[in-house]
């Protein structure tokens, strides 16, 4: 089913370049495997550290 955000994505990566596109599959892989921090989780990481 074709969908308007189908068309509208499919329209967004014909506008990126093959590193871009490399770039964010390589970005939903890490995010898939847990490889990120949470905002919250850096919050109380620069808290941390202005407090020192």
């Amino acid at each position: 089913m074709t969908t308007i955000i189908r068309i509208i994505s499919d329209s967004i990566a014909t506008m990126l370049s093959e590193e871009q596109q490399e770039e964010i599959i390589s970005s939903h892989e890490q995010i898939n495997n847990g490889l990120f921090v949470t905002q919250s989780d850096l919050d109380d990481e620069i808290n941390k550290w202005l407090n020192k």
